[in-house]
């Protein structure tokens, strides 16, 4: 399957159960629910197997042959880092080179381990492992239960303060969206007040904003003056 095939797919967040693209989806679970990654959610494998055997001809579309999953390769090696990227969990007999050895640190398959250890390609799988196990660690803190007075104190994912979103992942993605938004708001209020008065669009020249205790002092600047 073409790539722009596959982004135009329909597919369903597993956390809102909402259906869109699956080029969107990692772009709707950073905004939408706080998850950097969005296929971090393919290390849940709707089987009972461990091991999966395939057949690989080089320079050909080789499907995953675990069900569901999209990915796939057009050589070995390409199969051995999917399956370390999205399935670590699981195992794969690929035709002609039988069950490998997994790196200790990155859970990829490899018949040359001194070797692969010390690639760019372990090096960044195991990064990913180790953001899985923050990321598991976190699922189990978020089932941690807090008491005032015998009265469970509710536990949100983000809030506002003093004007600014605060998340539990420390991400400024829905402050900034939010900074953006705001910001719009007020440059179509500034462009209705300058078309109303009869100014040119591309004269608008230069708005320097001047904060002081909490009020905006807004200078216009037609930059022909300066010509």
């Amino acid at each position: 399957m073409k790539y722009d095939k596959w982004r135009k797919q329909k597919t369903e967040c597993g956390v809102c159960k909402k259906v869109l693209q699956r080029g969107s989806l990692q772009r709707h679970m950073e905004q939408q629910h706080g998850i950097k990654d969005g296929q971090y959610l393919c290390r849940e494998v709707n089987t009972n197997e461990s091991t999966f055997n395939v057949r690989v001809v080089k320079g050909k579309d080789n499907r995953c042959p675990i069900p569901g999953c999209v990915g796939g390769s057009k050589d070995k090696f390409g199969m051995y880092r999917h399956f370390a990227w999205k399935h670590p969990e699981k195992s794969i007999i690929i035709d002609g080179d039988g069950l490998l050895p997994k790196c200790p640190k990155c859970k990829m398959h490899s018949g040359n381990m001194e070797k692969h250890i010390d690639s760019t390609t372990c090096k960044r799988l195991s990064v990913r492992r180790q953001n899985e196990i923050l990321q598991d660690q976190q699922a189990t803190a978020d089932n941690v239960k807090f008491y005032v007075k015998g009265k469970e104190i509710e536990k949100v994912k983000e809030f506002e303060y003093l004007g600014r979103i605060i998340s539990d992942n420390d991400d400024d993605t829905k402050c900034i969206d939010s900074a953006i938004k705001k910001a719009r708001r007020q440059w179509n209020c500034i462009g209705k007040m300058l078309k109303r008065e009869g100014a040119n669009a591309k004269n608008y020249g230069q708005i320097l904003h001047h904060y002081c205790n909490g009020s905006i002092t807004v200078w216009f600047r037609v930059m022909d003056h300066y010509k």
